[in-house]
């Protein structure tokens, strides 16, 4: 099944785009009202946008369109798409009808079937057109030549007509596609099968036929076209009519749409198994030191707890390069030197970069500084070098690395970023450059063309998920033979003042009565042994409800609350609140996996002490609890 649509997504980054198509573009519920149209869909209706609520797509329609809109609709609850351009005739208040050729998708709200998001396109012009061909080609040829579709005459396989929208389409003149074999400009790889389609179709005796295959450009840019065969009499002999229309930019919007909805939902699974593996991870590890402090320091089976631990903090890298690829990883963000950030993690490189390989930088300290995680940054910049390394090092090369102060009018798609001044990186290698067929593979998690223990396909798609969390964007130069350029992009930011820090005076280990609140049983029973080892008091709870009720009970007993933030029924930052509301002075600390619900700011503005991330280790969580009983 196509993967879902998320409405919010497609009104944020497509709402532009649609305003200025000249295509008819709207939303309408799955009873037919309509919702929202763009500029040229409420003109084709003779609408205004306040008025648009009342009009029903169905009411637009005779009793064997309806029967069409149904089949339509059942298609895209059953498939999420119609895979049928629909054409249909439109009554519109004035009585006035047009034709409009469409198609929809299923958009979701909230995981549920929400509203069906259309795309049209006005053939008023192309209906008449064929109706004036069957009657007189002589006395309608004002209208073909001036027609928005390529229009072409095919008799016994040779091309014997062409309009002007033709050369327009093709670059290609008049001359070069009359007395020519029309199969001459398919390009398609499945080239045989498109004329055997084309030559069934022709045969068959639908009034409309439908097929796309892709075609020359002068210039040898390719083109996807989509041609419309209509059967007609040519100097009283058989012949095919044939509409051509240039495709390609829809067919890469479409494909943008898609990308869109598979990064989404890789990122959301990502995330969700991330969260569960926090989970396990966490009680493997807070095991591990509890079994660490039993046994002695110097015998075999300290050694294999040391080595359990020891993965266990490869694994939760791991995991933050999955929380960071479906950006759901929490970041504090702060004012930074990009400059400093790549100077001192080009020289940490530099000593495992191979001496086949020049560094050529040119990177000022002082350009100016952009809000990002310096982690992240850090990350990043490791990530795009590795990758430049990798493609230079059988033959060495030249690995360039510039940043720059500019002035980004237009952002590229699929980033949410806005036009003004920015901090440019550029790492350009002189590698081989990376396949055509690869390149719009690149920021996909899990894959890579290089075959290594060590590679987990994660690095480009990590670039891509911290950038975007950091409101930056990247884009890629490539040239078979000759390099791959990758240039990232982060608002430039003026310098804050920086508050000054209170010193903390000495106090000794407070401890308490603690309600430990998870929904993982083995994390609370780790949690709730190393608790107590720690000298606290500890009542557990296995999800938020039946903490609140221990919790209201008896308030005054509790010195503090530790709870998990993705919880069935009640999540940490609910309980929160509730907890807060009884009684507004018990210190809160929530730990979380991945939840974008929670951050510093958030927690301040609902009361919280303090979050940490899980896996959490001992001394993290220690250290959290003696700061928040302190306060």
């Amino acid at each position: 099944m196509p993967e879902k649509l998320n409405v919010f997504e497609i009104e944020k980054i497509y709402k532009n785009l649609l305003d200025r198509s000249q295509d008819c573009i709207y939303l309408h519920d799955l009873e037919g009202n309509f919702l929202d149209a763009n500029p040229a869909a409420l003109e084709l209706l003779g609408v205004k946008r306040d008025n648009l609520g009342k009009v029903n797509f169905a009411s637009l329609l005779d009793e064997k369109q309806i029967q069409k809109a149904m089949e339509s609709l059942h298609n895209i609850l059953e498939k999420g798409v119609d895979n049928e351009i629909r054409e249909y005739e439109l009554t519109l208040e004035t009585g006035q009808s047009v034709y409009v050729e469409t198609k929809g998708v299923l958009v979701y709200k909230e995981d549920k079937p929400y509203a069906i998001f259309g795309i049209a396109r006005d053939v008023t012009h192309r209906i008449q057109t064929e109706a004036a061909l069957r009657k007189s080609e002589e006395k309608y040829r004002f209208l073909i030549e001036n027609a928005t579709d390529g229009i072409i005459i095919i008799q016994d396989d040779v091309i014997k007509f062409v309009n002007s929208r033709i050369v327009d389409m093709t670059g290609f003149s008049k001359e070069a596609f009359l007395n020519g074999h029309y199969v001459d400009f398919i390009i398609t790889h499945n080239r045989e099968a498109v004329i055997k389609q084309f030559r069934e179709l022709v045969r068959s005796r639908k009034r409309i036929k439908t097929i796309a295959f892709k075609s020359w450009h002068k210039n040898e840019k390719e083109l996807i076209v989509q041609a419309k065969l209509v059967e007609i009499e040519w100097e009283e002999r058989p012949a095919s009519l044939v509409f051509l229309r240039d495709i390609t930019a829809e067919k890469q919007y479409e494909a943008r749409v898609m990308q869109t909805q598979k990064m989404e939902a890789i990122g959301t699974l990502s995330g969700g198994i991330a969260h569960d593996f926090n989970n396990i991870l966490g009680a493997i590890v807070l095991n591990a030191e509890m079994a660490l402090d039993d046994v002695k320091s110097d015998s075999d089976v300290a050694y294999s707890i040391q080595q359990i631990l020891k993965s266990s903090q490869r694994a939760k890298k791991l995991v933050d390069q999955i929380l960071t690829f479906s950006r759901e990883a929490i970041t504090e963000k702060k004012p930074i030197q990009f400059g400093i950030i790549i100077k001192e993690t080009l020289k940490m490189l530099r000593s495992v970069i191979p001496t086949t390989i020049d560094i050529t930088q040119y990177i000022p300290t002082d350009i100016g500084m952009v809000m990002a995680d310096p982690a992240q940054l850090q990350q990043m910049v490791v990530n795009l070098i590795n990758n430049a390394v990798d493609a230079m090092k059988e033959s060495g090369g030249n690995l360039e690395i510039t940043l720059d102060q500019v002035y980004v009018e237009e952002i590229p798609p699929g980033f949410d970023a806005e036009p003004g001044d920015y901090i440019q990186l550029k790492i350009k290698d002189t590698g081989k450059g990376i396949l055509p067929k690869n390149l719009k593979r690149i920021f996909d998690p899990f894959f890579t063309t290089r075959k290594s223990e060590n590679r987990t396909g994660l690095g480009l798609s990590v670039v891509h998920g911290i950038i975007s969390v950091n409101n930056g964007f990247i884009s890629v130069e490539n040239a078979k033979g000759k390099g791959t350029v990758f240039t990232v992009c982060f608002p430039r930011v003026e310098e804050m003042e920086k508050p000054m820090e209170k010193k903390k005076k000495g106090q000794a280990a407070a401890s308490g009565k603690i309600l430990f609140v998870d929904d993982e049983p083995a994390l609370i029973d780790a949690g709730n042994r190393m608790l107590r080892r720690l000298g606290h008091e500890v009542v557990t709870a296995e999800s938020g409800m039946a903490a609140l009720e221990l919790f209201q009970a008896d308030p005054e007993t509790f010195d503090l609350v530790i709870t998990d933030t993705t919880m069935p029924n009640m999540t940490g930052i609910e309980l929160s609140k509730e907890i807060l509301a009884v009684r507004p002075d018990i210190p809160i600390i929530v730990c979380t996996g991945f939840s974008e619900l929670i951050s510093s700011e958030k927690a301040l503005e609902i009361g919280i002490q303090a979050y940490i991330m899980k896996p959490f280790v001992r001394q993290e969580i220690s250290d959290a609890i003696q700061k928040a009983l302190e306060k």
